[in-house]
């Protein structure tokens, strides 16, 4: 399909040929007519449109902006709530190894208590229960 590449004529060229080999249909002003308010109707419509196309542009651009400040807001309280869960972690190994220690010296304590309790039991001189006479036959 090729393109017509025919210069556009000059306003003073667009009114209507009267030639009496091709006369033009009758209906045609009219329709020019309304094809005209058509096309002034759309040089009305196409700064509108430019405008609401611009304006949700720009709305856009601003909700893009406004959600950018957000996600670099709710990073930083990530950042921090990080530092805060690595500084509690690092001091966990200090805290477990202070409570193993003192658990140690308890259990130690306690064995301790216990050897002694049953090495007294066993170093103490045994009574003999007391043994009751037998009766004679």
């Amino acid at each position: 399909m090729a393109a017509n590449t025919a210069p556009l004529p000059a306003p003073a060229d667009l009114a209507l040929a009267t030639t009496p080999d091709r006369p033009h249909d009758p209906g045609m002003e009219s329709r020019l007519a309304r094809l005209e308010g058509t096309m002034d109707g759309l040089k009305v419509v196409k700064p509108l449109t430019i405008g609401v196309v611009s304006l949700a542009a720009a709305m856009m651009i601003a909700s893009i902006a406004f959600l950018g400040v957000q996600v670099a807001r709710l990073d930083q309280k990530i950042d921090v709530n990080t530092q805060r869960l690595n500084d509690k972690l690092d001091a966990l190994p200090v805290r477990l190894a202070e409570e193993f220690r003192a658990m140690r010296l308890e259990m130690a304590a306690q064995t301790s208590a216990i050897a002694n309790a049953v090495i007294a039991v066993q170093t103490r001189p045994q009574r003999q229960p007391p043994q009751e006479p037998t009766p004679p036959r």
